[in-house]
Order: structure tokens, then sequence, then C-alpha cells
């Protein structure tokens, strides 16, 4: 079972858990992190895309700012407005398969490369979405019914 075993390499879950299915052996994946494992919220994330649709705003300057703080690959890719347009260019531009979409000022909840992962590892699971939830002190009355 953990013979000739990629130890070390970003490899290692992925051949144990080939390895425990090629045995008949029936793996249950634990949320939990180790003292010995680095966890943390970039830990499963090769990459950040912003695609910019044009922002008159300070995204770049925001991005810039925000890549200091992470140990990630973050990149400002220019695109036609519109979400649909910034959203295919992003993924055009994305080195991974898995892609996780994110308005800027939305906030993604805690442990979400876990939930992504755990998600698209059961059979017939192509993609999925996390339940939008609105963090606002006051409604502005043109919102209201």
């Amino acid at each position: 079972m953990f013979s000739d075993i990629n130890w070390g390499s970003e490899t290692v879950f992925r051949e144990q858990s080939e390895r425990a299915k090629d045995l008949g052996i029936s793996l249950g994946i634990l949320n939990t992190c180790l003292n010995d494992v680095k966890c943390s919220r970039t830990q499963a994330i090769e990459e950040i895309i912003v695609s910019d649709g044009g922002s008159t705003d300070d995204t770049i300057p925001v991005v810039e700012k925000f890549a200091k703080t992470k140990d990630v690959e973050i990149k400002v890719i220019k695109s036609s407005p519109g979400r649909g347009f910034q959203q295919s260019y992003g993924a055009e531009q994305a080195k991974g398969d898995i892609f996780m979409f994110l308005h800027a000022d939305t906030e993604a909840p805690d442990k979400f490369e876990h939930a992504i992962v755990k998600c698209l590892q059961k059979p017939g699971n192509v993609g999925g979405c996390f339940k939008l939830v609105f963090d606002v002190e006051e409604v502005p009355e043109r919102y209201t019914c």
C-alpha cells in the first residue's frame, strides 16, 4: 500500500487514493488539517486570475497590494467588459482544470478549496456552486419592495 509512492510531492494523495481503489480499500476523506501538513486558503490554488473588463476604480492597485500578501501567482488580464466575456477569457488563460469564478465584491467561504475538490470527486459532478448570502447592514431604499 505504501511502497513506491512519490512522497513529498503534490501527487501523494492521488497515488494513495488510486492504490487504495486498486486494492479494494474503502477510502474516507477527512476535512482536517494536520500539524505536519501546511493548511492555507491558497494551498490548493495554482493561480489567481483577475479578469478586468475595463474597470475605472482602483482594481489594479488593490490586486497588486493583495498579491504581495499571498504565496500564489496572481495576474491581471484585460478582457472585453461583461461578466461572461471576463469569465470566458479568464478560463482560456488559466493553467489548471478546476476553476472558481468569484465576483470582485464576493468573499469565498472558509475551506472553499476543500469543498470544491470534495464536490468534484463525486461521480457525475462536473461543477457546483456555493450558497449566496448578502452581507449588508442596511438595504438601500431603491431595492425594497
